[in-house]
């Protein structure tokens, strides 16, 4: 995973790959999930076109926190509340500002109340002769001040992957989404997970 960028970027910034924004998909951490799978496991090495479409726009608690971050309201405590509408919506508006990403229709959900938390995401990989349904199932938690993913299990078209290519995908998966490398703006100390809604519980540094 590329190093994040060491400035906030601002919604009217073009990043130059879709990596330069991840400081805040961290802040939301099925997002990382998302596109760690999706850019250092199964990117197709072609260049994927895109129709241009208008991007969506931040879900309001993701908005406000940054607000609050740009605003250095360190030593601040946050509750971050996102509904699966929220998650997916998040996806979608870092997605936009991205090259060449070869996934499009991302659905975030959490799935259920799994002890550590589990989330589910859904997308489909384009580019190919035919598009491909993806699927990629974590749990979440949080972990010295940082969240921690661990992918759990991944499918490609609806089918069962070989064992081994299964294992290789997901080891490959859980080292790109080890997120205690990376300094983030804020700490996450707590992560609950219910049916419908993910909740993050920290402070601003």
């Amino acid at each position: 995973m590329a190093v994040v960028g060491q400035q906030i970027q601002g919604d009217d910034d073009e990043p130059s790959e879709v990596r330069v924004p991840l400081r805040w998909l961290m802040l939301v951490t099925v997002v990382n999930l998302i596109l760690a799978l999706a850019l250092l496991t199964l990117r197709p090495p072609w260049r994927v076109e895109r129709t241009a479409v208008a991007p969506p726009e931040l879900p309001r608690p993701v908005a406000e926190l940054r607000t609050r971050i740009e605003h250095g309201e360190h030593g601040t405590p946050y509750t971050l509340t996102l509904t699966d509408d929220d998650l997916t919506a998040t996806v979608g508006y870092f997605l936009a500002r991205g090259q060449d990403v070869p996934f499009t229709q991302v659905h975030v959900a959490v799935v259920g109340t799994v002890a550590g938390g589990q989330v589910e995401a859904n997308a489909v990989m384009t580019g190919l002769a035919v598009a491909v349904p993806v699927r990629v199932q974590a749990n979440v938690t949080a972990r010295d001040g940082a969240p921690f993913v661990q992918v759990t299990d991944v499918g490609i078209g609806g089918l069962p992957l070989p064992a081994v290519a299964r294992e290789q995908i997901v080891r490959e998966a859980n080292r790109a989404v080890d997120l205690s490398r990376y300094s983030l703006p804020v700490t996450v100390d707590a992560v609950e997970l219910r049916a419908g809604v993910l909740e993050a519980r920290g402070t601003v540094k």
